[in-house]
C-alpha cells in the first residue's frame, strides 16, 4: 500500500489511471457531487477503455490483489477527486 495519500482528478467521461504497479490501495471518494466506476488491468495489459466492466462505488473501494494491476478510475456528471493510499 502507498505510505502517503495521494490525491487524484478524474476528468469526466474518461478513465484515469490512479495507481500503478500495486497490489493493494485504497481508493476513496474526495469530492462526492461526481459518480464513480472502477476497474483496473494487469500492468503491462491494455488500459479498459469502456464502462462495460466497471463497478461503481460512492464511498471507497479496496484493492488487495495477488498479482500487479493499475487501477482506473471513470467520473460520470462531474470532475471527480479521489484519494489514494
Amino acid at each position: 500500500m502507498a505510505s502517503a495519500r495521494v490525491m487524484v482528478a478524474c476528468p469526466e467521461g474518461q478513465y484515469t489511471k490512479v495507481a500503478t504497479s500495486v497490489n493493494k490501495a485504497l481508493i476513496s471518494v474526495k469530492k462526492t457531487d461526481a459518480y464513480y466506476s472502477h476497474n483496473f488491468a494487469l500492468t503491462g495489459d491494455a488500459a479498459p477503455t469502456t464502462l462495460t466492466e466497471a463497478l461503481p462505488f460512492s464511498v471507497a473501494v479496496d484493492y488487495d490483489n495477488s498479482a500487479l494491476i493499475d487501477i482506473y478510475v471513470w467520473c460520470t456528471s462531474k470532475v471527480g477527486i479521489v484519494g489514494v493510499d
